[in-house]
């Protein structure tokens, strides 16, 4: 019977450690994982505690700490996206909702948070195409089908727009939503 080579016992041996290394190393990164998730649900947390004080800049490093704490996390960049909608900073509001796309594109509320900041820059295209991906992922939410119906009455495509004001009625919106400031003043003095 032949004796293994030394060389071979050794390098399994070696392969052995270096297996473990890895694991332990792995392990050490699910811990560091979990100690930056941990710590970005605490920025998290300051937030909505800045958002009820009614302090949006306060409101807003908080979420980019748990941006950066956390970058896989969609909703964070959602979040983030609303307050700089809040701020009026558009531009910044359709990156965070890009980027929440980007990690989460299953999420029709996220296509619809940037059409309305397309829809506050006359982007009607833009806004419009990203209410179409909103309605393909939650098509009886009628507010979607509202809200492109007012993007096509803004963008002049009268047609398109009556069309998408029938289905949103279809799906339960009430006439009501479909007033102008001006008509509801009207009406309230009836």
């Amino acid at each position: 019977m032949k004796r293994p080579h030394h060389g071979l016992m050794l390098g399994a041996t070696l392969a052995g450690i270096i297996i473990a290394l890895c694991l332990v190393n792995a392990g050490g990164r699910n811990e560091s994982a979990a100690a930056h998730a941990k710590s970005a649900e605490h920025h998290f947390r300051m937030y909505t505690i800045w958002m009820i004080l009614q302090e949006p800049e306060a409101a807003l490093s908080e979420l980019t700490k748990s941006i950066e704490e956390d970058p896989g996390n969609a909703m964070y960049y959602s979040h983030r996206a609303g307050q700089y909608m809040d701020l009026h900073d558009y531009k910044s509001a359709i990156s965070d909702s890009t980027r929440a796309i980007n990690l989460n594109a299953s999420r029709a509320d996220f296509f619809a948070q940037r059409a309305n900041c397309h829809y506050r820059l006359k982007e009607y295209e833009s806004a419009a195409r990203d209410l179409s991906d909103a309605i393909r992922l939650s098509g009886d939410n009628g507010i979607y089908w509202y809200q492109r119906y007012l993007v096509y009455e803004a963008a002049g495509k009268h047609d398109l727009a009556e069309a998408d004001r029938a289905s949103a009625r279809q799906r339960g919106v009430l006439e009501a939503d479909f007033l102008t400031p001006k008509e509801l003043f009207a009406q309230s003095r009836q």
